[in-house]
């Protein structure tokens, strides 16, 4: 069955129209979605309301290199001309320095250059939203969803976000222990865990999660067909919209590199 998200195009309304399924009808919107915060690199192109092209791969280190690589001819394929595009999106992080640079070098160049506004969440929003649309996921709490981690590079971040979707300052931590010391109990029900984490990482998540009580426990990789998605359902008042001049910001794991 082809589920559709109808919205308003960005007419003044506040939002966007994106159709969910590739097939399905939809508006007129064109928009590029780009994610390398992490291990992983994706890109996808909405033409005309529908899901041109879409790319997901673990590019390791190899970012650049395989983003230019494939792109341009994945970008000619779906018929769209960047100029043509209504917004970006991209993620501004948490994520590795390389990574997060990366994605936000070339939206915030093309933002500037066309003058189109850009949705840039955090890592963690964008992970949260894919976990709560997601058919087999339910979780019913007062308290808060989800705590999310993100940890590449030797450094820990973690953020709740709340059922209304509000997420809470992103904090780094030392080290993994400290970090599930330091969050508060949940009142009511224990809370679900996401990860997105260096390979050599997950044992040690899985079996602090357990320790601490956590009721679910999933590796969550952010997505740029997602992150297209969520941007569209955000009115314009939604603090993730940014018009140039003034771009997004990175948020680097390590604040400080000496």
């Amino acid at each position: 069955m082809t589920c559709k998200k109808r919205l308003k195009k960005s007419d003044g309304s506040g939002t966007f129209s994106l159709t969910r399924h590739p097939r399905a009808s939809g508006g007129s919107v064109n928009a590029i979605a780009l994610e390398t915060s992490g291990t992983h690199l994706s890109f996808a192109v909405w033409r005309q309301g529908r899901l041109a092209a879409k790319t997901f791969i673990d590019a390791k280190w190899d970012h650049e290199k395989i983003f230019w690589r494939r792109f341009p001819e994945t970008l000619r394929r779906a018929g769209l001309k960047i100029k043509n595009c209504d917004f970006f999106a991209v993620t501004r992080g948490p994520g590795r320095f390389t990574g997060t640079r990366l994605g936000l070098a070339i939206i915030n160049t093309w933002a500037h250059l066309y003058k189109k506004p850009v949705f840039a969440p955090t890592v963690q929003e964008l992970m949260a939203w894919q976990c709560a649309q997601a058919s087999d996921f339910r979780l019913q709490t007062s308290d808060f969803r989800f705590l999310c981690i993100v940890a590449f590079s030797g450094a820990f971040t973690a953020a709740r976000v709340k059922p209304d979707s509000r997420i809470s300052p992103i904090k780094v931590y030392a080290d993994l222990k400290n970090l599930f010391a330091k969050q508060p109990k949940s009142k009511k029900e224990p809370p679900a865990l996401l990860y997105y984490v260096q390979y050599n990482l997950e044992s040690e998540i899985k079996n602090l999660a357990e320790k601490y009580g956590y009721s679910t426990v999933k590796q969550e990789i952010p997505k740029a067909d997602a992150l297209a998605l969520v941007a569209a359902s955000r009115p314009k008042t939604h603090p993730a919209w940014i018009r140039p001049p003034k771009l997004p910001l990175p948020l680097y794991l390590k604040q400080n590199w000496g």
